[in-house]
């Protein structure tokens, strides 16, 4: 909220206002427009800001959208499996689509979406990392004529520590859009759903290997 304020005072020293629905700048005094938007690169500046904050009614929309995507990436992930026996194929459809749609979508709300996304992926990725790394060393899998090694004690670590991170992310989602940073909030569950697939391609792939 605080930031907002900064941008509100940056935009009245301009000679602008927020327009009744929220998604532009237009001249506090019509007469004195030029003067008010003369720079006109900081104009813009601000109305980048303000695509950082969506209404709950857009924000509502946006996760609609999401899970709509999720869906039909989930459906042509398993049309693509079913036809072609490859898991890399099946993982690469369930994480390019959704990263098409965060592209598309940071265009309307801004950095501060883009970051959230980021951030997300930057802290989980560790751990897909080392989800891959134990299970290229551990994982087997044998159904009759054979026998697998006994497990170690730290081999199911990295999936209690995903599903521990994973927790940790959608609170902090939830606290940024409580406190007023929806697109950012939104963004880190968009990195969040992101970081997922690709944990879980680390982990099986990691496992075939």
């Amino acid at each position: 909220m605080q930031e907002h304020k900064v941008i509100l005072h940056q935009a009245k020293a301009l000679g602008l206002k927020l327009s009744e629905d929220g998604q532009s700048w237009i001249p506090i005094d019509a007469n004195s427009v030029n003067e008010s938007v003369a720079d006109l690169g900081a104009s813009e500046s601000l109305d980048q800001c303000m695509k950082l904050e969506p209404k709950l009614g857009r924000l509502a929309l946006n996760y609609l959208a999401l899970f709509a995507v999720i869906g039909l990436t989930f459906g042509l992930a398993t049309w693509s499996i079913t036809i072609n026996d490859n898991i890399v194929l099946f993982f690469s459809t369930l994480l390019i689509i959704p990263i098409i749609y965060a592209f598309i979508v940071s265009n309307k709300l801004g950095n501060e979406f883009g970051k959230g996304i980021v951030s997300s992926v930057l802290i989980s990725l560790p751990i897909s990392i080392w989800s891959y790394l134990n299970e290229l060393e551990h994982g087997c899998f044998c159904l009759f004529s054979c026998t697998c090694p006994p497990k170690p004690d730290h081999y199911e670590y990295p999936m209690f520590s995903a599903a521990i991170m994973a927790g940790l992310i959608l609170i902090y989602s939830i606290a940024l859009q409580i406190k007023g940073k929806r697109a950012r909030g939104f963004g880190v569950f968009v990195g969040l759903i992101i970081s997922f697939v690709i944990f879980m391609a680390a982990t099986v792939i990691g496992f075939w290997s």
